[in-house]
């Protein structure tokens, strides 16, 4: 009985190090698809702003503004992100990097 209780025990133990491992993988793939996204995003953004009058830009903040539309319509962001509120924080994010303020 007391072999049996050894045997799980071995048995559990490398499951516990291959899911931190995983949680290791996965965490670092979100974090390389969360640069790619914002990375594009501001790409996006910078193209949009240089054919457009954004004036301050504080307009862009909003949810209902066509960059939404354009950055949504984006095939490498849709492969990306479905969420459309991850799509705001980025896209938030890129606007306060660039140096807009939402007021």
């Amino acid at each position: 009985m007391f072999s049996d209780v050894k045997r799980e025990i071995r048995e559990v133990k490398p499951n516990k190090v291959e899911s931190k491992l995983t949680y290791q993988f996965n965490e670092e793939n979100r974090k390389k698809r969360d640069k790619i996204l914002k990375d594009r995003i501001k790409l996006i953004v910078n193209e949009y702003i240089a054919n457009n009058d954004v004036g301050d830009g504080s307009e862009l903040f909003s949810d209902d503004h066509e960059i939404i539309d354009v950055i949504d319509k984006d095939n490498v962001v849709k492969s990306l992100t479905g969420d459309k509120n991850k799509l705001y924080l980025v896209l938030s994010d890129v606007l306060d990097d660039l140096g807009y303020l939402p007021f």
